[in-house]
């Protein structure tokens, strides 16, 4: 049995990277990348499923679609899918109205997943960002596919505080403020 063989088998990879096939070491940033992206939209569709009937199903179906443009925007560098997914984003962000105040995840367990995903798509973003540094991700490319992340953690975040109300509120905020004193 040969340990070098083609596709993923071994210490090395290949992935497409705005349209071009590259093969790179699987510790490199492009697969922590689609690792962050992959686990966020899992995330996000299983906070979708539990959260059915609570006002947010479109709101994060449209993170998942950020999410997913992301994906396709990074492999392809089809910048086309940017604005009509932005449009789309501002929507679903419209809808769940402007959050305000700190949060701390823990009123439910989908509001947990879709803490968990927005964190994901900002650890994404500073990956994209990286890959813009070691020259693997044209800046503008780079700065599109960050727009969707950036939406897509704005979506999530309004939900998580549409999902707990006021138990995300000034009690949260208080508490942080009081274990940053050492209070």
């Amino acid at each position: 049995m040969s340990l070098s063989g083609a596709g993923c088998g071994g210490l090395d990879a290949e992935a497409m990277i705005a349209g071009r096939l590259l093969r790179l070491p699987k510790h490199s940033t492009v697969f922590q990348l689609y690792g962050a992206l992959e686990e966020a939209e899992a995330r996000i569709g299983l906070a979708r499923s539990m959260a059915r009937g609570r006002g947010v199903e479109e709101a994060l179906l449209a993170a998942e679609r950020l999410v997913r443009g992301a994906l396709h925007l990074l492999a392809s560098g089809d910048t086309g899918v940017v604005e009509p997914l932005l449009a789309a984003a501002g929507e679903a962000a419209a809808a769940l109205g402007e959050p305000s105040g700190w949060s701390l995840a823990g009123c439910s367990v989908e509001e947990a997943e879709a803490a968990v995903a927005a964190a994901k798509a900002r650890e994404a973003e500073r990956l994209v960002s990286g890959l813009v540094t070691e020259g693997l991700l044209p800046r503008p490319l780079g700065e599109a596919v960050s727009a969707l992340l950036a939406a897509a953690a704005d979506i999530l975040y309004r939900a998580r505080r549409r999902l707990c109300g006021d138990k995300m509120g000034a009690s949260s905020s208080r508490a942080l403020v009081l274990a940053t004193r050492g209070n």
